[in-house]
This record gives structure tokens, sequence and C-alpha cells, in this order.
């Protein structure tokens, strides 16, 4: 394939180019050795399928539940208190703190402080600093 590609070696060097090399390539019909199919490929193409449609599934469901949740929260998207939206401490502050972003105001800095550490598994370093500044 390297030989095949130095015989075009005018054109950039890119995943799209790179990917008509191939394809040119091949139809030139020469291959090294005809593809067999096997059980083991079968396989792992089903896996790849199911994972890519498990991903695209995943994809889905956070893109509604951040729309969902800027209905509700629109200052969570704007200020970005959390690094990320769907991980254990936002997802149990919204779940376990109530519905209302006043629920949230109201809460002792301290208690929400030590809810945070809690639910994150004291993998906050200097969080109260952070929240009083």
């Amino acid at each position: 394939m390297a030989r095949f590609k130095k015989g075009y070696d005018n054109l950039p060097n890119n995943d799209r180019i790179d990917a008509w090399v191939i394809a040119a390539h091949l139809r030139f019909g020469r291959l090294p050795r005809a593809m067999a199919h096997t059980v083991h490929d079968e396989a792992i193409q089903r896996l790849m399928r199911t994972r890519f449609h498990l991903m695209q599934s995943i994809t889905w469901d956070k893109t509604f539940s951040s729309n969902q949740l800027f209905l509700k929260f629109s200052g969570l998207r704007q200020d970005s208190p959390f690094s990320n939206t769907f991980g254990a401490a936002p997802l149990a502050l919204i779940q376990e703190l109530g519905p209302e972003p006043e629920d949230v105001a109201a809460m002792p800095l301290e208690e929400l402080v030590m809810f945070l550490v809690d639910k994150n598994r004291n993998r906050l370093t200097d969080l109260e600093r952070r929240l009083m500044n």
C-alpha cells in the first residue's frame, strides 16, 4: 500500500485522501490475498455495531437530558459549576436535593459542601475554598 501511495505523492496526506488511495488500490484488484470472513470477524462486527448503537443512544439521551436540565436550571450550563454535567455529584444534586434550584440555593454552604464531598467520594480538593470564591 505504501508503494502504491508513492504514485500519488502530490496529494495531501489526510484521512479522506488515504481512503481514496486505498479504494483506488482495491479497484486495481491488487489484494495480497482473498478476504476470508470468519465467525470471529462476524462476532466482532456484531459487537462493534452494538457498541455504535449504544453510543448513539447514550448521546441522544444526554442531549435530551441536557435540554431538559436547561429548562429548569439554565444557569447550570452557563456558569458550568461542574466539569461533567452527568457526573456523580451533579446527578445526586439534581435527584436528591429537590427539583427546584431554590432548594439548593437555600441550603447552608457547609451542608452543601459536605453533600458534594460525600457524593464525589472525597475526590474533590479544596472544594470549600472554590465555593467561597
